[in-house]
Order: C-alpha cells, then structure tokens, then sequence
C-alpha cells in the first residue's frame, strides 16, 4: 500500500501503519532517503512478525537506525537496485519470493512451538 490520503486529524499514523501491517503478508519499505521510514519500522518491527523486505536504490545508504532492525529474524536483508525499472523488472524473484518464504518460514517456526507447547496427558498406570 502507498500512503497517498490525508489522514483524519483523530488518527494516529503508527496505528494505521500497524495495523495495515498486521493485515499484510509482507512489507517492502524503500529506505532510500527515507528517515521517516525508518522511525515507523522502529515502531512496528519489534512487535509484529510481518516480513519486511527493505529496498534501497541507487547509490545511497540507509540510516543508521536500520542496522538495530537487522536483528530482527523477520527483516530480510537490505535489496540494492540501480533503478525502479531493475526492480519492477525482477520483482516476484528479488522481493515476493523471498518474502513469502520467510513468511512460511516463520509459519513454521510457530507451527513446532505450538506443538511443544501442548500439554501432554499423564500417564496412565
């Protein structure tokens, strides 16, 4: 989704954010010169299991910040693209995939901890 509306002045951007978040299957976020970005992803990442797949193009480089987000397992590492046109041209091998299967990945991981969680019945004598 691409912010392009003007919020209601009641409204809280993070909170949509999270939420559109917590409906997704995966976020790419352009960090290009993007501080503002950065600050949301702060805001959402450590408390939502939602794969982000950060974009950056051309020569630049993210803001330091992005380095503490790494740690998270469900940050995919940082895609460089020269332009919007590599990355359209490429996107479901470059980003979708790798967002799916980290999504299924973590699906996984949740389906095994759910499963050893289960209480077991006592034995019978």
């Amino acid at each position: 989704i691409v912010f392009d509306f003007e919020m209601d002045k009641d409204q809280n951007l993070i909170e949509v954010i999270r939420l559109l978040a917590e409906l997704s299957a995966f976020i790419v976020a352009d960090v290009t010169n993007a501080h503002a970005v950065l600050q949301e992803l702060q805001a959402i990442v450590p408390q939502l299991s939602t794969p982000v797949v950060p974009i950056i193009c051309g020569k630049g480089y993210p803001d330091a910040t992005f380095a503490a987000l790494r740690a998270y397992p469900w940050v995919l590492p940082l895609r460089r693209c020269s332009s919007l046109s590599m990355l359209t041209s490429d996107l479901d091998r470059w980003v979708i995939e790798p967002a799916n299967e980290k999504r299924r990945h973590l699906q996984d991981g949740r389906r095994e901890v759910e499963v050893v969680a289960e209480p077991r019945a006592p034995a019978r004598a």
